[in-house]
């Protein structure tokens, strides 16, 4: 039975994320399956769902699985149903759902009081069922999960962030809005867990081409995004890749739980430059 969660959007409280198997960098190493027969209850659960708030389900999957979603809600009032992979859970779980700058893009969406259909999964990885309570009153939910084909990971990562042939362009101390000149993911880490970034710089022949990484607070970062250059606040993690390999393997074990920044700038390069990057926890 797949483990669950919930939490009350108003109060923003980190629960462990599960433990995950680490995939270094670009290169996928493989990854263990669970055989399953086809039928096999994957989760059944009645779901006790608090005003405003969410419940998920995780679901690990190889590419090309099929599942079929049943719930009923004991109200017989209509509550959301999405399906979402582990970035746009990060990107629920740290901005919400109703923030227009961040918009959740889900894989499928439904909404109503009882339904039974399929879904097919296209790719590897770590999926989370989110059943979303949008009343102000705490909600019941009768769920079950069944796999019809295709198997569950039991090895998997859980990405925070990841981008391939990103641009950052080259910086201009004059300029005005530097949010041109970096990338930044930001997530919610409890003390002691272990994050691993890979970033690989995409050189010109004379490899003069260098994207500096910072690790920041909540504090940190509003006060280096209006001012980079006279930042000097705290700074938990500090990395350039180097000019003799190609990309950049590095790990960061947080030292106190909050929000965290990781920041790609591009500091110093003489041009617009292109990196692929990957944030993760095994």
């Amino acid at each position: 039975m797949m483990k669950k969660i919930i939490f009350s959007f108003g109060l923003i409280i980190l629960i462990a994320l599960a433990a995950m198997c680490s995939t270094p960098g670009s290169s996928q190493k493989q990854t263990e399956t669970q055989t399953q027969t086809s039928g096999n209850v994957i989760s059944n659960e009645i779901a006790e769902i608090p005003s405003l708030g969410y419940w998920w389900v995780k679901v690990p999957v190889t590419k090309g699985t099929k599942i079929n979603i049943a719930y009923e809600t004991y109200d017989s009032k209509a509550i959301d149903l999405y399906i979402i992979d582990n970035q746009q859970h990060n990107s629920l779980y740290v901005f919400g759902n109703n923030d227009s700058r961040h918009p959740i893009e889900y894989k499928k969406f439904y909404s109503g009081a009882k339904t039974n259909f399929q879904y097919t999964f296209n790719q590897d990885g770590l999926y989370f069922l989110i059943f979303n309570n949008t009343l102000t009153v705490p909600r019941q939910v009768e769920y079950t999960v069944t796999l019809l084909s295709g198997s569950l990971l039991e090895e998997y990562d859980y990405v925070i962030c990841e981008g391939q042939n990103v641009t950052i362009r080259k910086p201009e101390v004059t300029a005005q809005n530097y949010f041109e000149y970096y990338q930044y993911c930001l997530t919610y880490l409890e003390e002691g867990q272990v994050v691993n970034i890979y970033f690989s710089v995409r050189q010109n022949e004379y490899r003069n081409l260098f994207v500096k990484l910072y690790i920041l607070d909540d504090k940190g970062y509003n006060s280096w995004a209006k001012s980079p250059y006279d930042y000097e606040g705290k700074v938990y993690f500090d990395k350039v890749n180097e000019r003799d390999r190609s990309y950049e393997q590095v790990s960061w074990t947080v030292t106190k739980t909050g929000y965290y920044y990781f920041v790609f700038w591009n500091q110093g390069s003489p041009y617009d430059l292109k990196f692929d990057y990957r944030v993760y926890i095994d």
